[in-house]
């Protein structure tokens, strides 16, 4: 009857509420050793190990706590203007260009995710994300 009870009040407990978005952050220090340079511009360099993630407006929290746990992933910083937008900490895919690619193929197919993007280090001193070869200041 106690373990009855207690996987009803696990399952009442738990958090749907869409997680926090942190303050914008472009540059990750910690992080900036783990990069691939891109196939398009051997001048730019993308984190192995940030990627920005936008979800859906109806997306709940639920469905993107599991995005994440699927991915390993945690969130890093936020994106406000963008949306509900994060840059999440990913597991390192390796060192070449198609397996990062790879990670954002298969996070824009998950549930409730718009677009998945590769973010790029500092580039001639302004941030920039790039998505399917479009760059933008951001």
């Amino acid at each position: 009857m106690l373990l009855y009870v207690l996987i009803i009040s696990a399952t009442v407990l738990q958090d749907t509420t869409r997680p926090p978005v942190p303050p914008e952050r472009y540059v990750f220090p910690q992080d900036s050793g783990l990069s691939v340079r891109s196939p398009r511009d051997t001048a730019v360099r993308y984190y192995r190990t940030i990627v920005g993630v936008k979800f859906a407006d109806s997306t709940s929290g639920q469905t993107i706590r599991a995005v994440l746990a699927r991915h390993g992933a945690a969130i890093v910083a936020g994106y406000r203007l963008a949306g509900l937008a994060y840059a999440i900490r990913i597991p390192d895919p390796g060192a070449a260009s198609s397996a990062l690619d790879s990670v954002i193929v298969t996070l824009r197919r998950e549930p409730g995710v718009e677009l998945a993007w590769a973010i790029a280090l500092m580039n001639r001193g302004v941030p920039e994300t790039t998505r399917r070869g479009v760059r933008h200041s951001g």
